[in-house]
């Protein structure tokens, strides 16, 4: 899936940047006014999505003589809002939520089901968004993000109490980097994909500008 994310978004970029060079006498400015108003006025973006999540299952712990399987993710759901202050960027805000959990097994026997580790994480990100400017109605771009997570930790044994185990160290650092597109459907409504690496490797929804 992800592959075909990246193929659509490099055909679409290569469709709209067609147009841009059969005018070889034009300069960057010319360029760009070819496609945009040529004033500019600073707006919001609102991001809301839903994603295919990436690295916190890898946060599982460990026991010895047990393993862990049936993994269960939940979202992450995310959430951002961007201030677009150039033609070519924007900063902002990221928060995503998201739940993953684990079934842990006596390592002897394989249907031994010992307890069940469920993780809550919350994560806040500052973020910064490139627009390339290609089209009037496809908006590629290039976000990062670095924030902080925030983790609710819970066990319960197979006959529904507290298990005793002691909770593990999770990584405080949220971090995001991706590429995608925004793709304009109403005059202030767009719908986006997005694909990447830290807390999801998939997103899509939906894009409101303010």
């Amino acid at each position: 899936m992800t592959c075909l994310l990246f193929l659509s978004l490099f055909v679409a970029i290569s469709k709209a940047q067609v147009a841009v060079h059969t005018a070889p006498g034009l300069n960057s400015d010319q360029k760009e006014k070819l496609f945009f108003a040529p004033t500019f006025k600073p707006f919001v973006n609102i991001f809301i999505g839903y994603c295919y999540p990436n690295v916190d299952q890898n946060y599982l712990p460990r026991y010895e003589k047990m393993y862990h399987k049936d993994i269960s993710q939940t979202g992450p759901l995310m959430a951002a809002i961007d201030y677009q202050f150039s033609k070519k960027t924007s900063i902002g805000l990221v928060i995503t939520r998201g739940i993953v959990s684990a079934s842990y097994y006596d390592s002897l026997s394989s249907t031994q089901e010992k307890f069940t580790a469920k993780f809550y994480n919350w994560s806040c990100m500052l973020d910064v968004v490139r627009y390339i400017l290609v089209s009037q109605k496809i908006f590629p771009y290039i976000r990062t993000a670095i924030g902080v997570n925030s983790w609710n930790q819970d066990y319960t044994a197979i006959d529904g109490s507290k298990a005793s185990v002691k909770p593990v160290i999770l990584p405080r650092v949220a971090y995001q980097a991706g590429i995608g597109a925004i793709f304009i459907v109403l005059r202030n409504t767009s719908v986006f994909i997005e694909g990447g690496y830290g807390k999801y490797v998939f997103d899509a929804g939906l894009s409101v500008k303010l």
